[in-house]
């Protein structure tokens, strides 16, 4: 999508000469105050990325019950994931000095990814994204290693779906840097579709983990284990989903000032992408978070682990000892990740 038409009364932004004219505002703009603003703001967002990638990295390198392997994965996306942030502060910065000052046009000017500067869009934004609907689908993934074996194919199939998609909208925001499109939208759109569909996964996951254990054991806690897990993912996935709403909304926002705000979430998204996955590798490493083994190694009713041997009593033979205490990693069950 263009830009809104600057020949709208009201409209802060000029048309800069030429046969495919491009558009930019006067340094007094309303557009460039929300830039500096918006810079100002994701540089604080930044120093909050910081810190948590600090916890974080000290948190997993203490880590007892995680394997080296484990440990090297993990302290290399959050090492990753924090230069994403990085980048995406750097090209705000620089995008501040060049545009508000110099008046340095990158669209016109034939800049490789000049349209994502255009658009106030993160070059690193596609690479943040994927990574945050990486580690959600990975925690997915784990949830639901103790289902039957149909049930997990059907599962690894649409975990890899949704990833194809999230790449593939990744290289599109790439591909469509330098065109006529907002080169966002694909990304936005399709990284909200995924977080719900996860989500939706790992709450109905728990859910009938919760109902298995009342059913079974009696246990009717106001606020058990895997409600705190359901909304510690449900707040990892809120958190993306709706600065990603916002900016895709606004993106297509018909009104030039409304269009000129995108820039706020679009500009935030890509720290935000870096907070929420930060923020459940911190309660995890720290033992904060809830942690509850609930696959087929500690219950599993799928294969009948829950028998009815006498009518009217419930007999239970479990696999491994069932503990509120997350066990050793290395046999990949789920401690609210």
């Amino acid at each position: 999508m263009n830009p809104p038409n600057s020949t709208v009364p009201g409209n802060p932004c000029y048309i800069i000469g030429g046969a495919d004219p491009a558009w930019n505002c006067i340094p007094e703009s309303p557009y460039h105050q929300e830039i500096v603003y918006t810079t100002l703001v994701s540089t604080a967002v930044w120093c909050l990325v910081v810190v948590l990638a600090v916890i974080a990295f000290r948190g997993i390198y203490n880590a007892k019950n995680y394997s080296l392997r484990r440990k090297r994965s993990l302290l290399c996306y959050i090492a990753l994931m924090s230069l994403f942030s990085t980048g995406s502060l750097a090209q705000g910065i620089i995008l501040m000095q060049n545009l508000v000052f110099t008046m340095y046009d990158y669209y016109s000017d034939g800049f490789i990814l000049g349209g994502l500067v255009y658009y106030s869009v993160a070059i690193t934004l596609p690479f943040a994204v994927t990574g945050a609907d990486g580690l959600m689908a990975w925690r997915c993934w784990i949830l639901y290693q103790g289902v039957n074996y149909r049930l997990r194919l059907s599962v690894c199939c649409l975990l890899v779906f949704l990833l194809l998609c999230s790449l593939t909208s990744a290289v599109l925001t790439i591909v469509l840097a330098n065109g006529d499109f907002a080169p966002a939208t694909p990304l936005l759109a399709v990284t909200i579709t995924i977080n719900l569909i996860l989500s939706a996964l790992i709450v109905s996951r728990l859910l009938y983990h919760e109902f298995i254990l009342k059913k079974t054991l009696g246990i009717a806690e106001k606020t058990s284990p895997f409600r705190r897990v359901i909304a510690m993912c449900v707040e990892s996935c809120a958190l993306i989903v709706v600065f990603a709403a916002l900016a895709l909304g606004m993106e297509w926002a018909p009104n030039a000032l409304v269009w000129n705000l995108s820039v706020i979430p679009l500009t935030l998204l890509p720290h935000i992408c870096v907070v929420s996955p930060l923020l459940i590798i911190i309660r995890v490493a720290n033992g904060r978070a809830p942690t509850t083994t609930i696959i087929s190694e500690s219950i599993n009713s799928d294969e009948s682990d829950v028998e009815k041997k006498v009518p009217g009593h419930v007999s239970i033979r479990f696999k491994r000892p069932v503990s509120t205490q997350a066990p050793s990693n290395e046999d990949g069950n789920f401690t609210a990740q």
